[in-house]
């Protein structure tokens, strides 16, 4: 599960971000992007993730 504010999404993790330059970082679908926030953002800082091993 993935938070921003108050926002929240659970997303399915298909691969590691081979180009991303921090160690957690993430890169989303657009659907799941927007959920969290526009996509004109780009990043979103701050954010806070777990996994959900059930």
């Amino acid at each position: 599960m993935f938070s921003s504010s108050s926002e929240s999404v659970t997303v399915v993790i298909t691969d590691r971000c081979g180009d991303c330059d921090g160690l957690g970082d993430l890169v989303f679908s657009p659907q799941a992007f927007m959920q969290l926030a526009q996509l004109e953002v780009g990043r979103i800082q701050g954010m806070t993730w777990s996994f959900d091993y059930s």
